[in-house]
């Protein structure tokens, strides 16, 4: 018996969602809300550029260890010791990888303000719903906040918040505010130990506080996998709940036709 092909991923689709805004809401809120919308998959392509070439300027200095815990404190002190000898190449590319971390997080957060910006213009919030806010208010926070008392919005504000409330999410926001003020990525090549005995060399994320939270260090490259496809997902499915809201709404009535000039 075959076994059946795993079902597709579900997806967004951007070109429809124009045209559900044009149809349902107008022409002139379609124009406004395009550039927004049109920023979101650039965004979420320069994020993952930003990780593929941080792990690339990586890749060189890592190392493998095996089982042995000799070998395993051999290889750690001569990983440690390129550290301290900070090599002319080893620094520039630890510099760059870092740079990449950072842009990465700051892209990759960046999706949700084009999203909020996408959906509180597409819906005309401030004219059909009376949610009025200022173009520096408008985050997805805010606007599912103005969602409260909108039953009809009801399961567009529900994936918002799923989406808000996401570990990853949680964790960008905090890493993007906190890396405005002081620098969150160590500087410092670190060796980790797997439960395999394997190196995972890399750029480290340092633990830091925000908003009375503790987050611990982590590596780069577990944001850089996790982070995405999580926020991927959610804009996927804050994107399709925002689709079904539209169909759901009668279309436009058409434009009556302008009588002809009488001399």
């Amino acid at each position: 018996m075959s076994t059946p092909a795993p079902a597709a991923p579900p997806t967004w689709d951007l070109s429809e969602f124009a045209k559900l805004v044009t149809d349902k809401i107008g022409p002139t809120h379609c124009d406004a809300m395009l550039p927004a919308l049109n920023s979101i998959h650039p965004k979420l392509e320069r994020s993952r550029s930003h990780s593929t070439l941080a792990l690339g300027l990586m890749a060189p200095h890592k190392g493998s260890v095996s089982n042995d815990p000799i070998h395993q404190a051999i290889e750690g002190m001569r990983m440690l010791t390129v550290a301290n000898e900070q090599s002319a190449k080893f620094v520039e590319s630890l510099t760059q990888a870092s740079d990449h971390t950072v842009a990465f997080a700051q892209s990759l957060h960046a999706t949700a303000d084009y999203l909020a910006k996408a959906i509180y213009l597409g819906f005309d919030m401030r004219g059909r719903h009376g949610a009025t806010l200022s173009d520096t208010q408008v985050g997805l926070k805010n606007v599912a906040k103005k969602m409260e008392t909108r039953p009809a919005l009801a399961p567009v504000r529900v994936a918002i918040v799923n989406y808000l409330t996401s570990p990853a999410f949680v964790y960008l926001s905090a890493y993007v505010n906190t890396e405005k003020h002081h620098l969150a990525v160590s500087t410092s090549y670190s060796l980790s130990m797997s439960v395999n005995a394997v190196s995972s060399g890399g750029l480290q994320l340092e633990g830091f506080t925000y908003s009375g939270a503790t987050y611990p260090k982590k590596w780069a490259s577990e944001l850089f996998e996790n982070a995405f496809s999580e926020i991927l997902a959610h804009t996927i499915g804050v994107g399709r709940a925002a689709s079904d809201y539209l169909r759901g709404l009668p279309d436009l009535a058409p434009l009556a036709p302008v009588a002809a000039a009488t001399v």
